[in-house]
């Protein structure tokens, strides 16, 4: 059975759009300027069809192997946002396994670069408070959303803006990959095709003090750094796993 508390502040499941919307544009204010190497290599190309079914990639039979938990008990959910995504979960009673990831087709390999470049620019905690604050400007008094998708859009972001990315290479991998030491987060570049992902399968975080975003970021953050070991060599795996299969 999941943990009460995530079932209770909804952590487990998918954010509301406007969220999810929020987590990825608020790292791509401040990367939107980057440059990549002029003489970036398209190995190889990937028509826009991989995106249709990106869970057939990193299949439950996949997953159970490399992970060692049934594959009938995890759960698969794709989502079709800026590119595609395919999101991973099981939960035993003191074991957790999640894995997010993220497929993005570009028209060329140059172009797969600069964003690569981008989303793997290391920053600061001020400057993500910068580029937080510069994406809230965007948006506004929150339009339509409801009261409680307000306030946890403005507690993310409080949140988000206290945090810092910090990227160092992973070789052979792709044509170049960089591992966020911080969020545990793999971006890989093979040809016009970007790879993001993470992957965890251990000990379950212990609860929070409170229940509110902030608490849940900060308690998230600490857990994250106190199993960053086992992550990386889980995700670098799983990549490993997804990229045979192309």
């Amino acid at each position: 059975m999941r943990n009460k508390f995530f079932a209770k502040t909804g952590v487990i499941h998918v954010l509301p759009w406007r969220l999810a919307m929020a987590c990825l544009l608020v790292l791509g204010v401040a990367a939107c300027g980057d440059t990549a190497d002029a003489d970036a290599t398209q190995s190889r190309t990937f028509a826009e069809a991989l995106l249709e079914a990106p869970c057939e990639l990193a299949p439950k039979p996949m997953l159970a192997e490399l992970f060692a938990i049934p594959a009938d008990e995890i759960r698969q959910m794709p989502i079709h946002v800026l590119g595609a995504s395919c999101s991973s979960e099981w939960e035993g009673n003191d074991k957790t396994f999640s894995m997010e990831m993220r497929l993005q087709v570009f028209d060329t390999g140059e172009q797969a670069a600069r964003r690569f470049a981008g989303a793997t620019r290391s920053m600061t905690e001020e400057e993500m408070a910068a580029a937080a604050a510069e994406f809230k400007k965007h948006l506004g008094d929150g339009g339509d959303a409801s009261d409680g998708e307000k306030k946890m859009t403005a507690g993310l972001l409080e949140a988000m803006a206290m945090q810092s990315t910090e990227y160092e290479d992973v070789a052979e991998l792709g044509d170049e990959a960089r591992f966020d030491v911080i969020a545990g987060e793999l971006v890989t570049r093979i040809g016009n095709l970007l790879v993001t992902m993470t992957a965890y399968h251990g000990d379950k975080m212990p609860p929070p003090d409170e229940l509110s975003v902030a608490a849940v970021m900060k308690a998230g953050k600490a857990w994250k750094k106190r199993t960053m070991t086992t992550r990386r060599q889980q995700v670098i795996a799983v990549t490993r796993a997804v990229l045979d299969r192309l």
